[in-house]
């Protein structure tokens, strides 16, 4: 709403001259505070718009989101060049955003949905710490697994579609993998992997792992 009223800004101020000067008090600084309060939440336009281009969103996906939209936002928390008015909305945004997502990678399942993702795998965590965590706790999971246990066959196949989405969702990511690879295309390098292979039932079923 407050994107279409920017857009629309001379007409409005137009109008209300005709209507009711008393009405068009407006001034430059407020005009400003709106423009930079549409740029402080357009992260989270670029997100919704992406999570709803994709029939399924998985979990480890919803944590590169978050990280996105937390690092986003606190840079504005103190940023000086910017409105008061702005730096007290994007604080209470990070206050509310942190208390949101900060447990979310402690989660095993989440933790453990990122490393398989292969979108994602090592790359999609923040710190090699929660790495190692996560790698350790599902190698343990496997080779615990019954011998000769027969896996459950999905009765559909979700698909996973390719990296794609605003520079502002994907930079934080992009750029820890292109530090990680020291390739130039990042979606490339991001979904490399040395697969794992774990043999199980004396060699009647393989379970194949790619982390790395």
């Amino acid at each position: 709403m407050v994107d279409r009223i920017l857009k629309i800004k001379e007409p409005v101020l137009f109008t209300l001259a005709i209507i009711n000067n008393d009405l068009n008090t407006i001034t430059f600084d407020e005009w400003n505070v709106l423009k930079v309060l549409c740029q402080l939440l357009k992260i989270f336009y670029d997100v919704t718009n992406e999570i709803s281009s994709e029939n399924y969103v998985s979990i480890s996906k919803v944590t590169i989101f978050s990280r996105a939209i937390v690092n986003y936002v606190s840079g504005y928390t103190n940023n000086r060049t910017m409105p008061t008015e702005i730096c007290s909305v994007a604080k209470i945004l990070s206050e509310k955003l942190h208390s949101r997502f900060d447990q979310l990678e402690t989660y095993e399942v989440v933790m453990q949905s990122i490393l398989l993702d292969p979108r994602f795998k090592k790359q999609g965590f923040p710190n090699n710490d929660k790495y190692q965590s996560a790698y350790q706790s599902l190698s343990r999971k496997v080779q615990n697994l019954p011998i000769g246990q027969d896996a459950q066959e999905p009765g559909t196949t979700v698909g996973i579609g390719p990296l794609s989405g605003p520079e502002t969702i994907w930079k934080d990511f992009d750029t820890r993998v292109t530090a990680v690879s020291g390739g130039s295309n990042v979606t490339v390098a991001g979904i490399r992997g040395v697969p794992r292979i774990f043999l199980l039932g004396g060699g009647s079923k393989i379970f194949i792992l790619s982390v790395l």
